[in-house]
């Protein structure tokens, strides 16, 4: 016995016993880990599912331009419906009043390759540019509503608020 090691093939009863328990800690560590890494995972998912915002699509996402004449000022549209319909600058393609909420999409203007419209909702107005290049639509869309900011006033002394009411006098 070199060090304590014995010759490859030889045992100790005991260590059959050894070698066992350890291939059982290192299972039970795998499973262990892989129960944690899941459980993390499972409820960073649900965390971030429940925080991110439903996608509303808009109407004027779900239409599709087929011809655009700017001599004319009209153009060719496809609705959701599969129905063609033709537009000019101030028609309005959706006007959607409910209880909570009340949504406008009007036609702005028409032009070589391009449509615009505008979108009345709550939020405020959006302006959609769609462009039509080689029968390819694409769309941009302008936010025009910015979030409200409060305004800031910085704390007085008392003596720069009676200068400020007599300056008001």
């Amino acid at each position: 016995m070199l060090n304590g090691c014995k010759p490859y093939g030889e045992s100790n009863k005991n260590d059959g016993k050894k070698e066992l328990g350890r291939t059982h800690m290192r299972e039970l560590r795998h499973w262990l880990n892989f129960a944690v890494i899941y459980i993390f995972m499972h409820l960073l998912l649900s965390q971030v599912a429940l925080a991110a915002e439903p996608k509303m699509t808009s109407y004027a996402d779900t239409i599709h331009i087929l011809k655009i004449s700017p001599e004319e000022e009209k153009a060719v549209i496809k609705t959701p419906d599969s129905d063609m319909r033709i537009i000019k600058a101030g028609d309005i393609l959706q006007s959607l009043e409910s209880q909570s909420t009340r949504v406008e999409l009007k036609v702005v203007e028409i032009a070589e390759g391009r449509v615009v419209l505008e979108e009345k909702t709550e939020k405020g107005n959006d302006t959609i540019i769609v462009r039509v290049e080689d029968g390819k639509q694409r769309m941009e869309r302008i936010s025009k509503s910015a979030p409200r900011t409060q305004s800031l006033r910085a704390p007085m002394t008392m003596e720069q608020g009676s200068l400020m009411k007599k300056n008001d006098n």
